[in-house]
């Protein structure tokens, strides 16, 4: 008896939320990137309840996923070294994600797809080959007009 009630609760429990999954990809490639800290921080509401922000590490093929989301409006965003943060509806690295509405049915399926951070590096000579220090340094991207 005690199990048919639990198992009457657990299903009502699970009806009444949501569930948000998808895989964490690079962008260049498109290969999966395991171990990527995936965060929901819910969208402040007025007249909302008090959400709290829930966090997973993605799996060995990238794959995560949320169950038993509370009702409401969240930023679905992904986190790793060396990358850019990637959330739900991206565009370009630095960009805002598109908040998603989770409901008590709703499946969401999502790939959050990271850029890789670059870097520049050299040195300054003078004329004779010796380096300088404390010298500005600007980098330009390669078209015109140009710009830092």
């Amino acid at each position: 008896m005690r199990i048919v009630l639990l198992l009457m609760l657990t299903a009502l429990w699970t009806a009444e939320a949501g569930v948000v999954r998808g895989v964490v990809i690079e962008y260049a490639t498109g290969l999966p990137l395991a171990r990527t800290v995936v965060r929901l921080l819910p969208v402040p509401q007025s007249g909302g309840g008090l959400l709290r922000t829930l966090q997973t590490r993605a799996g060995g093929v990238g794959e995560f996923a949320f169950n038993g989301v509370p009702d409401g409006l969240y930023l679905v965003i992904a986190t790793r070294d060396g990358y850019f943060p990637a959330g739900h509806g991206q565009r370009r690295p630095g960009g805002q994600g598109i908040p998603v509405a989770v409901k008590g049915d709703s499946d969401l399926f999502t790939d959050l797809r990271m850029r890789r951070k670059g870097a520049i590096t050299g040195r300054v000579l003078d004329e004779n080959g010796v380096g300088l220090s404390g010298v500005p340094v600007i980098a330009y991207r390669a078209r015109l007009p140009l710009r830092s």
